[in-house]
């Protein structure tokens, strides 16, 4: 494709001069082509963290509309990824997450504009590639979003985020995950704003239809390991409301009947309300 014509088929067209400036610097004349030639250049020498900590080049990309044109790039190559098992997008797309998430170090206006852009739908594409680096920095981006916007995990908590906490559970629960951000949303949806009894149902899926009641998916069960994981850590300064603990509580007794079919999550479970039983 050229470079006319792959710009002005995204979401947000790449102004002239931009263009122009891609093409001279990649010195190719399409924009396919730059684009992978500016990001084998950016990996190789880490411009990515241009963005970390240095406020110019943070507002200049905010005042560029680079956030557009990032979040563009990210749902097209993340519906590549999710058509093709061979993931040969799956590096572009973390590159371009952990970009987005140093731009968010600058503050709220910066944050805003990630924000606007992405959740919920791009949000939501990106989750459900499922892929363990890219769920990784997706988390990072949505937990660099919330620093001075509370609001936001509200938003998390609702009808128009839990798709997107559903997605990355379990994406992370069959991928897998590196990095402590997943914990960090985790404990503060679950046990800071108390929405565990609300989320754990929502990874009962719809075409599950040979568990009963009294059985876990894949995916609840990987939230009680996670949950049992930071309770664990945060053992001495863990806060959890009464009706987090009664919805354990509740679970636990469940799980007593299903000790045959899920055996690894009763015993997380146990182990969850013991160290629950502690903080009362």
């Amino acid at each position: 494709m050229r470079g006319d014509d792959a710009a002005s088929s995204l979401k947000h067209p790449i102004p002239e001069h931009t263009l122009q400036l891609i093409f001279t610097v990649s010195n190719n004349s399409s924009l396919e082509n730059s684009l992978e030639s500016l990001i084998e250049t950016a990996k190789s020498h880490l411009l990515r963290n241009l963005c970390a900590g240095e406020l110019s080049n943070q507002n200049s990309f905010l005042e560029h509309n680079g956030v557009a044109v990032v979040s563009d790039i990210l749902r097209s190559e993340a519906a590549d990824c999710s058509k093709s098992s061979l993931g040969s997008n799956h590096g572009l797309v973390r590159w371009g997450l952990q970009v987005l998430a140093n731009v968010c170090l600058a503050g709220r206006d910066h944050q805003h504009a990630v924000w606007g852009e992405l959740f919920p739908e791009g949000f939501v594409v990106l989750a459900r590639v499922g892929n363990k680096e890219i769920c990784d920095a997706l988390c990072m981006v949505i937990y660099a979003c919330r620093d001075g916007n509370p609001e936001w995990f509200r938003m998390l908590s609702s009808d128009g985020g839990w798709p997107l906490m559903v997605g990355i559970l379990r994406t992370a629960s069959s991928a897998g995950f590196g990095e402590d951000w997943l914990k960090l949303l985790i404990s503060r949806i679950c046990l800071e704003e108390s929405q565990l009894p609300v989320l754990f149902p929502k990874l009962h899926r719809a075409e599950d239809t040979e568990l009963k009641d009294d059985r876990f998916s894949s995916e609840q069960a990987f939230l009680l390991q996670i949950l049992s994981e930071i309770l664990s850590e945060r053992i001495e300064d863990a806060t959890i409301s009464k009706d987090v603990a009664l919805h354990v509580y509740g679970i636990f007794k469940k799980s007593i009947k299903a000790l045959d079919h899920a055996v690894r999550a009763a015993a997380l479970l146990k182990s969850m309300f013991l160290d629950i039983l502690l903080l009362y």
